[in-house]
């Protein structure tokens, strides 16, 4: 396949990828991507100190799932990078942390198709997800990015799990889909049990 050169102003590019996460070896720009609804690679990681995960609230001005407290990090994999090397920049971006890959525990993929407020099409994502386990961890050790992040707290697993049982209260997290959740969740309780 032929790769495709976005405009110098078009920032960030990204691998399209097939319904396994692997690249096609077409690149395009994130605005590209998006607008058209091609599939491309993100990144989560599940960070916990062994009864809560961390949680962080989305900036208000973000174009994906603004104001809301999601998964501690996430965001999109660079063209050529892989989903670990993500992982760890993601985590130190968004909250100041650096950490090894050592420290990143592959918990699995979820592809999936969501639609926002004002966009024509799906993002259409396959995502790989990672655990973080940080039992002495502390708020006070973290750097927010302020372009992502406006705040970030602890949040019981076990009230999260019930949060996202009916859906009045799962409004209280992002709208992720159940089978990530549930995969993050599952990662986090396999985690501490290792």
């Amino acid at each position: 396949m032929s790769e495709h050169k976005p405009s110098q102003t078009s920032g960030e590019l990204l691998d399209i990828v097939n319904e396994w996460g692997e690249p096609t070896g077409q690149t395009l720009d994130k605005r590209t991507i998006h607008a058209q609804g091609l599939r491309h690679r993100d990144v989560h990681v599940w960070i916990t100190n062994g009864r809560d995960v961390l949680q962080q609230l989305r900036n208000a001005d973000k174009s994906i799932m603004p104001d809301t407290w999601d998964i501690s990090v996430g965001g999109h994999v660079s063209a050529s990078e892989s989903y670990l090397d993500a992982a760890v920049r993601e985590t130190h971006e968004e909250l100041g942390l650096l950490r090894t890959a050592k420290h990143f525990r592959r918990i699995g993929l979820v592809a999936t198709q969501l639609m926002f407020p004002g966009w024509e099409h799906a993002h259409n994502i396959v995502g790989d997800n990672f655990v973080a386990y940080e039992p002495g961890l502390s708020l006070d050790n973290l750097q927010l990015q302020d372009s992502e992040v406006q705040g970030a707290r602890w949040y019981p697993i076990e009230q999260l799990e019930r949060d996202l049982m009916s859906d009045k209260s799962s409004r209280l997290h992002a709208p992720q889909p159940a089978t990530l959740y549930a995969l993050g969740i599952g990662g986090m309780r396999g985690v501490v049990s290792v």
